[in-house]
């Protein structure tokens, strides 16, 4: 018997071909890349610079909300919510939360999406954005990591961005999550890790860049209530860090890029509760985007 087969850096099977094709199944099959160009033509501001740590590290920690304003923000959502739900059948220490409307949530992301922060999305963007998906989750203290709590990206398009707000700070809870910058996220994608089978992901990522000699450069920040982090999570890997003493509060909205401005797209996704089913998955084909926005259906795939 091979005993070396049992050492842990040898447990995760790196899958080139399976990661490309998790890339092209959006971007180029599904015409996300041309979604984002026709997105890019319409847009009639002038788009910020891209610099800061967004833009280089592929995550940024960004005030939205203050104690006070966070603290009613969670007292919200728990009187909003119909039931909670576990997120996964699989996981028993982190549900979702149900609501029947979206209506209150808008004041509460109208905050969140604040010219500073509109400046960095457009500024990453190119273009206007809207809100794909609003998802707000409770996690409690566990032993064993599964699923999003292993490291991994989220499988969609290239260019999207997610806003995990914390509605509690680290320090209540001990829960966070952990994130490789760019470049380090980059050659574990090369390597073939990135879109692996749920069961081959990893709580210790080091073992896996010694199969290929990677980088690894892990973000571990700590959040005060009404901080979150803004982040790629196709490109950037990362995990959530259990919390070990106390039930951590998240609202996370998930941003594509869009030919219109949030707001006017909102009218369209509260009213028909997109934003909410959606539950950060995408459609395999971007012209689906028109109709969910409530816009007349353009060509894109002519779009560079």
């Amino acid at each position: 018997m091979d005993l070396n087969s049992l050492l842990p850096w040898n447990w995760g099977k790196l899958d080139p071909k399976r990661t490309q094709a998790a890339r092209k199944h959006f971007d180029v099959t599904g015409k996300y890349d041309h979604w984002h160009a026709y997105c890019r033509q319409q847009f009639r501001r002038k788009a910020p610079s891209s610099s800061g740590k967004l833009a280089t590290d592929g995550v940024e920690v960004v005030r939205l909300l203050s104690n006070l304003d966070a603290a009613d923000a969670k007292a919200l959502l728990l009187i909003n919510s119909e039931q909670f739900s576990a997120a996964k059948k699989s996981i028993d220490y982190a549900d979702v939360m149900r609501f029947k409307g979206s209506e209150f949530l808008l004041p509460i992301v109208d905050k969140m999406l604040s010219s500073s922060v509109d400046e960095k999305i457009t500024g990453i963007f190119g273009s206007e954005y809207y809100v794909h998906s609003v998802v707000a989750n409770r996690t409690m203290p566990a032993k064993a990591s599964k699923r999003s709590f292993l490291w991994h990206c989220d499988r969609g398009p290239k260019n999207f961005l997610k806003i995990n707000m914390f509605l509690d700070a680290t320090s209540d809870h001990g829960g966070t999550t952990e994130f490789l910058d760019l470049e380090s996220s980059k050659g574990f994608e090369d390597a073939g890790y990135t879109f692996g089978v749920n069961s081959r992901r990893v709580s210790d990522i080091a073992h896996i860049a010694r199969k290929f000699g990677g980088s690894v450069n892990v973000i571990h920040p700590q959040l005060d209530a009404g901080e979150a982090f803004i982040f790629f999570p196709s490109r950037s890997l990362h995990r959530g860090f259990l919390p070990t003493r106390g039930v951590r509060h998240m609202l996370s909205v998930v941003l594509l890029p869009c030919p219109i401005h949030w707001k006017k797209a909102w009218e369209t996704t509260s009213a028909t509760g997109y934003h909410l089913k959606t539950n950060a998955t995408f459609p395999d084909n971007a012209e689906v985007l028109f109709s969910e926005l409530g816009l007349v259906r353009d060509v894109i795939g002519k779009a560079a």
